[in-house]
């Protein structure tokens, strides 16, 4: 949580390969609360935390709620799990998309068994890519907080930013998303 969890976090021109692995040695990464983070001359900062898990068949799934300004992307054990606000050919010099409003929550979630959940130590990483059009002197926007589910059916928790601008057919976007089971909802065909 951006006043108190503490995080490693590296921002430099390039980073170390495997640097979003569990067995990656951030030892010589700063450790800073998220509030803490300064924004950077480079485009791109490196974030993660690592976690000890014992007894893995108890969580099934991680949901992950976030704040940030410019575009993001996120690995568990080294796989991809997320990306937001940012072209799917990015690398460490790209901006984001467009800015994001850093008031707001983007939420997803991750099945921890696809992903490479290991009794041990696992780790959470995160590339934050600034703002397109910002400067280094822009602050830097970073929080993030996860919640397990422990239940074989827990529930998982997504924001959308976009599905198609054509409204559906029946019910509304809010409607299907608000996680009622017996919500419904059509959405038109191509709309995905």
């Amino acid at each position: 949580q951006v006043e108190f969890t503490q995080w490693k976090v590296f921002q430099g021109e390039v980073v170390a390969e495997g640097w979003n692995t569990a067995s990656f040695d951030d030892a010589a990464w700063e450790t800073k609360k998220a509030a803490e983070i300064p924004n950077s001359a480079s485009v791109t900062t490196y974030i993660r935390k690592s976690f000890q898990l014992t007894n893995i068949d108890d969580y099934q799934v991680l949901n992950v709620r976030m704040k940030y300004a410019g575009g993001v992307v996120v690995y568990f054990n080294g796989n991809q799990v997320a990306r937001f606000n940012l072209i799917e050919d990015f690398d460490a010099n790209t901006e984001s998309i467009e800015i994001h409003d850093a008031t707001l929550f983007s939420k997803f979630h991750i099945i921890l068994e696809a992903v490479g959940i290991q009794a041990g130590e696992n780790v959470i990483a995160f590339e934050v890519h600034r703002p397109v059009g910002t400067s280094s002197s822009e602050p830097f926007v970073f929080d993030a907080t996860g919640v397990f589910g422990v239940e074989t059916c827990s529930t998982t928790i997504d924001s959308y930013s976009a599905v198609d601008s054509t409204a559906p057919t029946t019910g509304s976007l809010e409607g299907i998303m608000d996680l009622d089971p017996y919500t419904t909802g059509t959405l038109p065909s191509g709309a995905l």
